[in-house]
């Protein structure tokens, strides 16, 4: 695999216990730097190279991945319909701790930074009710891969039903699991 040169320095990669965490941290930056504007790129790459090396990688990637926003949907939050699309990293960790769900590990921020996924808070009358997942398909259109409750409990299909014909009406396909 290949490691982004810019962020190869020993002291940086001494700091990582094993190949799948060089892989992770690597995923993690190049998202990071590809969301980034120049300016903020070179101070990621400078605190990379020239940071506490006592800091651990995860500690120093998760507070650089949470000023990364994620790409816009093609819809924007319905207040009335409890349908708020989470627009950044910081977010989604935040209502990952809300929903107590995974959607702050590393990966699925990524997965959100470069594109790949988004996630959608769906929320009635103020409370959390489910985020769902969704995922961008090759010709740009976007999947509802599922809607979670809290805890990534079950919801009752009556309770998704009217999340997932609000995002129908908006082009967006669901997949239906049993």
């Amino acid at each position: 695999f290949e490691v982004d040169p810019a962020l190869l320095h020993l002291p940086f990669v001494n700091r990582m216990t094993s190949l799948e965490q060089v892989r992770e941290i690597n995923a993690a930056l190049s998202a990071i730097r590809a969301a980034s504007d120049r300016e903020d790129e070179a101070a990621l790459v400078a605190a990379a190279v020239h940071g506490d090396e006592n800091r651990k990688v995860e500690h120093f990637v998760s507070a650089w991945i949470k000023r990364c926003r994620f790409p816009p949907l093609p819809f924007e939050a319905d207040e009335a319909a409890g349908v708020f699309p989470i627009t950044s990293a910081a977010e989604l960790s935040m209502k990952s701790l809300i929903y107590k769900n995974c959607t702050r590990s590393l990966h699925r921020l990524v997965d959100a930074i470069a594109g790949r996924s988004a996630y959608v808070a769906y929320e009635l009358e103020g409370k959390p009710v489910g985020m769902a997942q969704l995922f961008n398909l090759t010709n740009g259109s976007w999947m509802v891969e599922g809607v979670y409750g809290v805890g990534n409990s079950r919801l009752a299909a009556e309770v998704q039903e009217p999340l997932r014909a609000w995002f129908a009406a908006r082009g967006v396909h669901s997949l239906r699991r049993p």
